[in-house]
């Protein structure tokens, strides 16, 4: 059920309260955290859910922090914490940038100081996603009393109960530099046309020893180009095999087309941006740029 009405309002304080609200209620109940995505749906004119479940008062769901777990460490971000917070928090501007440059890309600061991390990806096509693809994140999530982990590469492809909550991401504290290029608009709370960001670790020999390559914007659900990534490692970064590397990406992405950019551009911008970073983070690493 929803309704134009001022819908009710609760504020559990423990996750199992939250969810067993949200159980109690099913589709008439919606979890917000930042609240955007309810405010996107009544500048839409669409009706909201009539009970909705607020996660604000939950403690440490917007906690950044380390995490030590069987020798190595990792860092838990809170999946309630801002996109503000992501874009200026001083361990993730040290160690993982390319979370920083991508969560201060998108919107506005009024919208960045409102959105959470949470409601990013839970929106199934934000423009984090692939930033926390290529830093090879993990999710852990929360469902009838227990906590569950995996990685955010097989999260958002299954699907998942109805009723789970949200509770952080993991990023392992690895040594690999990367890159993040959105084109497209930037405003409110529209996705980009094309968002790609990657990975690349080489070795002494000028070869590709790990990459990771992600794609999304517009309606296209983020994923990593595995086959591009497959071609890629174990070999040298050289411009004589892009024409190759073009061919993969054109086969392995199919974005939609929408009015703003045809199916065959965003393939094209993909396989520029691709070519190009690759071919910069390679010189930078050989020559001791970063």
């Amino acid at each position: 059920m929803t309704t134009t009405d001022p819908p009710a309002v609760s504020s559990p304080v423990t996750l199992t309260e939250a969810w067993r609200l949200k159980t109690m209620h099913g589709s008439d109940a919606v979890y917000t955290a930042g609240g955007t995505i309810l405010q996107l749906q009544r500048e839409k004119g669409e009706d909201i859910p009539f009970h909705i479940v607020s996660l604000s008062a939950i403690p440490n769901l917007d906690k950044v922090d380390y995490l030590v777990r069987n020798g190595e460490r990792e860092l838990s971000i809170g999946a309630m914490t801002k996109l503000q917070e992501c874009a200026s928090h001083p361990l993730i501007q040290a160690k993982w940038p390319v979370l920083s440059e991508a969560a201060s890309r998108i919107a506005s600061p009024a919208v960045r100081n409102q959105a959470v991390i949470g409601g990013n990806v839970g929106y199934g096509i934000g423009d984090l996603v692939p930033a926390l693809l290529v830093l090879g994140a993990k999710v852990v999530w929360f469902h009838g009393g227990k906590e569950m982990v995996e990685p955010l590469r097989s999260f958002i492809r299954s699907p998942k109960p109805k009723n789970m909550i949200l509770v952080s991401f993991r990023l392992p504290d690895e040594e690999r530099i990367c890159f993040y290029r959105k084109v497209g608009r930037r405003e409110g709370f529209i996705p980009s046309v094309v968002t790609v960001a990657g990975g690349i670790e080489i070795d002494s020999d000028q070869n590709v020893k790990k990459v990771r390559i992600a794609v999304g914007g517009g309606g296209y659900q983020p994923r990593r180009l595995e086959r591009t990534e497959l071609f890629l490692r174990d070999h040298a970064i050289r411009r004589d095999r892009w024409e190759d590397v073009a061919k993969i990406i054109e086969e392995e992405y199919h974005p939609a087309p929408t009015p703003f950019a045809s199916e065959e551009y965003c393939r094209q911008v993909v396989v520029n941006i691709v070519a190009f970073e690759m071919e910069r983070l390679r010189n930078e690493l050989w020559t001791g740029g970063i």
